[in-house]
């Protein structure tokens, strides 16, 4: 299995417990499956590497190179809009948050 992992941009650098999370979910699930690739997403819906360098690649040419993406830990409102479009082609898990009031 090949696996997407979405990330907020600017967490790839930050020590919060939502970083901590993404981290050793990566760092379990990495055995299990075939290949991780992790990209960081702003609010627009634009791609950056680890480095906080913008990406070339387009969202639906990842999302056709994976089997399933993963939200780590979940984006906030704009960017999850942003990229819906896209992730609607594949699976998506999407980790349960509580306490989050979406604007209607």
């Amino acid at each position: 299995m090949k696996v997407l992992v979405l990330s907020r941009r600017g967490i790839a650098k930050a020590f919060t417990g939502d970083s901590t999370q993404m981290r050793q979910t990566i760092r379990y699930l990495r055995p299990l499956v075939e290949k991780i690739t992790q990209v960081f997403v702003d609010n627009d819906g634009c791609l950056y590497d680890e480095n906080d360098s913008p990406l070339g690649d387009k969202l639906s040419s990842l999302c056709s190179q994976h089997d399933v993406a993963h939200q780590l830990p979940r984006l906030n409102f704009r960017a999850h809009k942003a990229i819906q479009q896209h992730l609607s082609k594949i699976p998506t898990v999407v980790p349960r948050c509580t306490g989050m009031i979406l604007p209607e």
